[in-house]
Formats: C-alpha cells, sequence, structure tokens
C-alpha cells in the first residue's frame, strides 16, 4: 500500500474507477478523474479540490460506468491540467 501511494504522489495525473487507488490518490494530493456508476457520487467522491467525478447514465437512466463518454473524461482531465498538457500523437490520429 505504502509503494502505490509513493507511485501515485510521482503521478500528474490518476484516472479511475471509484476504487481504493482513487481515493488513494486524491489522498496523496494528485489531481485526479473519478470514474462513478452506481455509487453516489455525493457520498463517495473524492474530498480533493483537485479532483473531477465522471458519471455516466444508461438510457433507462440508471447509472453506469459503461455510459461514461471518451470526450467527458478528457473533458474532466483538461479542466485540472489544461488543454496543452493533454497528449497528440499523431501516428494514432
Amino acid at each position: 500500500l505504502m509503494d502505490l501511494a509513493e507511485m501515485l504522489a510521482r503521478a500528474r495525473l490518476y484516472v479511475g474507477a471509484d476504487s481504493g487507488p482513487q481515493h488513494l490518490a486524491s489522498a496523496v494530493g494528485v489531481p485526479s478523474v473519478a470514474l462513478h456508476g452506481e455509487r453516489d457520487p455525493a457520498i463517495y467522491a473524492p474530498c480533493n479540490p483537485r479532483s473531477r467525478v465522471v458519471r455516466g447514465f444508461l438510457p433507462d437512466g440508471k447509472p453506469s460506468t459503461l455510459a461514461i463518454e471518451v470526450e467527458t473524461v478528457l473533458e474532466a482531465v483538461r479542466s485540472l491540467l489544461g488543454e496543452r498538457t493533454i497528449w497528440h500523437n499523431p501516428a494514432l490520429a
């Protein structure tokens, strides 16, 4: 657990599901994007002001991580790191 905390503390950003590593990243002060599904982010979201929560909803209105759009996650990342810090790989364009 301490090794993971040390590794996360060196990261520029953490993106991941509502999980232990997500909360550990938040606890060590890493900007993070928390992907939430069924668990209510009002209760389970990270307490770090440098965190963003992204939540998706299925057509029937049920929350689900399966409904999270990539662009929505990128918007959250941009809000934390700024537009110019988003990588671009011309080989993937």
